[in-house]
């Protein structure tokens, strides 16, 4: 029989990684046309022939199930703190020279990250090689360094605190902006929080709001909309909306739920908030809601797994999503399970 630890573990990471599946066919599509091509998403889906609408051109990718950047790149973290116990700048920068075949033979990195592994490769500080040229960010303001948070806050179970900051050091790689930093440790915080024993949705929240702040104090700042503002917005709209879609819909007219960090993370947070205890329900209510969907469905779907401790997705679905993305989310869970119990529990 699992522990709560392993529950909260596996359940996280299964919502992470079908998230990602679940939402990769639609990403950065607006929300009509996600309506228009998949109608109500309900299941895994691909794209089987070109779309072309309002002028936009979406083509057939990738096989039904696959995962994105967001299933590699968390699972290289896992498999760090299984082998050297931490993550920070210089872990952070490891992760990318070791994988950086695999990494630069998919189309899922943006600009700032790449250049900021061309410094790393020159041999820069990694504590600088992500930092911004300017105040508009130069693509730091996105979201990247914050999808790889997830395993951060799983690393420092009921340490909000602790998760903020490893999530801001591992982060200034590839992103040193004030608000990608921000809003990376607020996830790790929320997540460390989610970790806890029987914590409240308001508990949660107060983490989020806390790594906010922490992860704030690091890098430059910049002309950025408040992370914290933005969770806090969130919050109410959560709790005020009738339905999880509704509340989604919501957040998508008055947070956004594009690239950008300070989009990403409220509104995965509020996605949460609305159907915290359904996993497969939070990934979709973020898959139909159009925008980064991979990303926010994989970080909303693990938070709901990590709070909740149970899972209701279809096991031949997660089948699937294993089989297509070469990952066994029972072998990573249950060894890193095994890492935190011994060294953070």
């Amino acid at each position: 029989m699992l522990t709560q630890l392993e529950k909260k573990v596996f359940c996280g990471l299964a919502g992470l990684y079908a998230g990602d599946a679940y939402g990769l066919p639609m990403e950065m599509m607006p929300r009509e046309h996600v309506a228009q091509v998949f109608g109500r998403v309900e299941d895994l889906v691909t794209l089987d022939t070109p779309a072309a609408l309002d002028g936009y051109w979406y083509r057939p990718i990738f096989p039904r199930g696959r995962g994105s950047d967001d299933t590699y790149f968390n699972t290289y973290v896992i498999e760090k703190y299984i082998a050297d116990g931490k993550m920070d700048e210089e872990a952070t920068a490891q992760i990318f020279t070791d994988n950086i075949r695999e990494i630069l033979d998919t189309p899922f990195y943006g600009p700032s990250t790449l250049a900021a592994i061309g410094r790393m490769m020159k041999g820069q500080d990694p504590a600088s090689t992500g930092l911004p040229g300017s105040p508009l960010g130069d693509g730091q303001s996105c979201g990247a360094a914050t999808l790889r948070s997830t395993p951060i806050g799983m690393a420092n179970p009921a340490n909000p605190e602790a998760a903020a900051l490893e999530a801001a050091h591992a982060a200034l790689p590839t992103h040193g902006s004030r608000v990608a930093l921000s809003a990376a440790s607020a996830w790790a915080a929320a997540v460390a929080c989610a970790m806890s024993d029987n914590p409240s949705l308001e508990a949660v929240r107060d983490a989020a709001l806390l790594g906010a702040e922490i992860g704030a104090r690091f890098g430059r700042p910049g002309i950025y909309a408040s992370v914290a503002g933005r969770i806090e917005l969130a919050w109410q709209i959560a709790v005020q909306a009738p339905s999880p879609q509704k509340a989604a819909d919501r957040l998508y007219d008055l947070i956004g739920a594009g690239l950008p960090a300070n989009e990403t993370v409220p509104a995965s947070l509020g996605m949460f908030f609305a159907c915290p205890n359904d996993v497969l329900g939070t990934i979709l209510t973020a898959a139909n809601a159009g925008g980064d969907t991979d990303s926010t469905a994989s970080m909303a779907g693990a938070l709901a797994g990590v709070y909740s401790g149970a899972c209701n997705i279809p096991q031949d679905r997660l089948a699937m999503i294993e089989r297509v993305n070469r990952i066994d989310i029972g072998d990573i869970s249950k060894r890193f399970s095994a890492w935190i119990r011994q060294n953070r529990a």
